[in-house]
């Protein structure tokens, strides 16, 4: 799709979130968390992007993407999913060996992809640093957001609105439950779209048989 500037749309909102990012940056090589950060989300980038998504926002450890239809949604879970396993394949295997060239994530790395649809506004706001950028509003931004607390590790989350019209195209969609909102202020309602035969979803630490074990 093509974002439009100095306008609204009505879009999937998709967030790709790197777990465990806080600990992570707690430790001094902030260029070797920089340059891990970077592996991890530039192949999740490219599979938006080959599937129709056009990447309008990074926020450290996560980016920003919008899409325009159900299937390119799917798809690209599918592909971003496929990536991070093939990487924590290689990196498990080398960190047999290496084990101090992976300070960063046990394994390798786990990601969480929060997903809603809605209306966004576009607007733009210069800055002398980084010059003119999209300014993005919506519902589906903050909802897709706060769905980040529930579960934990690779995993796959909907709001109410992209559960509907994913599940409208014929994909299954597991849920709903529930996850407190910000300051346990309100619950907002979720669902997993289930990608667990691409990628091992859930808890490595549970995980003892995979690549994490």
């Amino acid at each position: 799709m093509r974002v439009p500037k100095h306008a609204g749309t009505e879009c999937f909102a998709m967030i790709v979130d790197i777990n465990g990012f806080v600990q992570m940056v707690k430790r001094d090589d902030m260029g070797g968390a920089a340059a891990y950060t970077h592996d991890v989300l530039i192949g999740a980038v490219a599979k938006v992007e080959k599937n129709g998504g056009e990447v309008v926002a990074f926020m450290g450890d996560a980016f920003l993407s919008l899409l325009g239809s159900a299937d390119d949604v799917f798809q690209a879970c599918h592909d971003i999913a496929k990536d991070v396993d093939a990487q924590c394949e290689y990196i498990s295997e080398e960190q047999q060996n290496h084990p101090e060239l992976w300070p960063f994530a046990r394994g390798g790395p786990s990601i969480k992809i929060l997903i809603e649809f809605g209306h966004i506004s576009i607007v733009n706001i210069q800055s002398d640093f980084l010059g003119q950028q999209p300014l993005l509003i919506g519902k589906c931004i903050n909802y897709a957001s706060r769905l980040g607390a529930a579960g934990v590790g690779n995993r796959c989350l909907l709001g109410p609105e992209a559960a509907k019209l994913i599940k409208a195209i014929g994909f299954e969609v597991e849920g709903p439950w529930e996850v407190i909102g910000k300051d346990k202020a309100e619950k907002r309602q979720y669902f997993k779209l289930p990608l667990g035969d691409v990628w091992r979803e859930g808890d490595p630490d549970e995980m003892k048989d995979s690549y994490w074990g």
